[in-house]
């Protein structure tokens, strides 16, 4: 029997609801009695484990349910990725997974703290000159340790509790699938059930792991698997990764202006393109280079802002001692990358791929704060995790290990899907 995405997703929400406790804040019901959406803004603690601790702004928006004659079933707690700024469009799409419970279901979305107007700031920030990422860190001081998840899970139940919501159906995407996971652990008897897609995970210790993959690996053995899918794709291709592999040695011997070896790592994540990008290695080394310069993008410009660095560098483990100075870290991380060849087939100079990019920008970040993202026990509520087979930002072998960690947890890979799927980023979105 197949079930539609609707269907598992309101078989979800039709769990029994749990009785809940909440951190204490400065409430505001200035978006409790609304009938339509409603901007709010929370003031809560920098340290939820210090009360007397400076306040700062934290923004929500409510989207009450349409049918106000009855009682809500649940409220869906809806978080996007990235992290980063609100974002309406995921609210909408929330809602729109529904179907016909949306009149009966409130939805939830939490700014993460760091984000939005009240967001701190770095001018010069530059995520390829550690300088300048040490010194956002000393100018932020002690304060950048607290815009992490295990914070901002707190700041989401401070809000559930200002609207008036009595139980929580948390729906994530990438990034917001961690979110979801400090959630559960930290406010398990809020927790109706989640519905998580593209899904990070973590390690024993409550971190994430991504700084331990090697992301150019996993994208070979995605084109690989894609390649096998297509008999012409197969027979010229008997060994794809060994084809790459010899791509790369022969752009480190000979450079190519136009094909900047860095460039070419986000090929390999790539799958769906797999018999083209595949052909245009194996045209290269036969010394027609003009379809991989085809394949060859500029890299867009990337505006990073200080959050991305609190939440990036404090919810993750990576190979280098937290504690450590940025030149030791980086030392650690050149002696295990070399060790496990985690950037293979690429060194750690060549490769551009996001896990890489912020393992190098963390290591000149400090994290003195303990910060696991992830803290507790899950509850006994059901979890849907969806993962993508193609997809190399967050295998879904996450998605499975995630769901393994709850009691009523269950797990499905989408064939041929990669990330974000609900977004349109991926082929198969528009059959989700």
């Amino acid at each position: 029997m197949f079930l539609t995405l609707k269907t598992l997703l309101a078989g979800t929400l039709l769990a029994a609801a749990l009785p809940a406790q909440t951190p204490q804040t400065d409430r505001t019901a200035e978006c409790a009695a609304a009938g339509e959406t409603c901007y709010g803004v929370l003031r809560v603690p920098l340290d939820w484990a210090d009360p007397a601790s400076e306040r700062i702004d934290v923004r929500y928006l409510w989207l009450p349910r349409g049918d106000r004659t009855k009682p809500a079933l649940t409220t869906v707690v809806a978080n996007g990725g990235g992290p980063g700024p609100l974002d309406p469009a995921y609210a909408e799409l929330g809602k729109a997974l529904l179907g016909p419970l949306a009149d009966r279901v409130d939805v939830l979305m939490v700014e993460p703290r760091g984000f939005g107007d009240a967001d701190p700031t770095c001018e010069g920030l530059d995520g390829d000159r550690p300088e300048t990422i040490t010194a956002c860190a000393r100018k932020l001081g002690e304060k950048a340790g607290y815009y992490t998840t295990d914070q901002a899970a707190a700041d989401v139940d401070a809000a559930r509790a200002a609207v008036g919501a009595q139980n929580v159906t948390f729906v994530g995407n990438s990034y917001g699938t961690l979110l979801g996971q400090a959630y559960a652990a930290r406010f398990p008897r809020h927790l109706r059930a989640m519905f998580l897609t593209s899904v990070v995970g973590t390690g024993d210790d409550g971190y994430d792991q991504q700084g331990f993959r090697n992301q150019a690996k996993l994208g070979l053995a995605n084109l690989e698997a894609a390649c096998r899918r297509s008999p012409a794709c197969a027979r010229e291709n008997r060994d794809p990764a060994a084809l790459w592999e010899r791509l790369v040695r022969r752009l480190r011997a000979h450079p190519d202006p136009r094909v900047p070896l860095r460039r070419t790592g986000p090929l390999v994540t790539a799958a769906h393109d797999a018999r083209t990008t595949l052909a245009a290695a194996n045209a290269y080394l036969r010394h027609d280079p003009a379809p991989l310069r085809r394949l060859i993008t500029r890299k867009a410009p990337v505006e990073l802002t200080p959050a991305l660095f609190t939440y990036y560098c404090g919810d993750a483990r990576f190979p280098f001692d937290r504690d450590a100075a940025p030149a030791e870290r980086l030392r650690q991380l050149d002696a295990y990358a070399e060790q496990h060849r985690v950037f293979w087939p690429y060194t750690a100079a060549e490769t551009e791929s996001p896990a890489a990019d912020w393992t190098r920008r963390c290591a000149s970040w400090p994290t003195p704060r303990q910060s696991p993202p992830v803290s507790g026990t899950f509850p006994d509520v059901p979890v849907l995790a969806i993962g993508g087979q193609f997809d190399s930002d967050t295998a879904p072998d996450d998605a499975a290990s995630v769901a393994a960690r709850f009691p009523q947890g269950r797990s499905y890979t989408v064939p041929f899907g990669g990330h974000g799927q609900l977004f349109g980023f991926s082929p198969v979105s528009a059959c989700l």
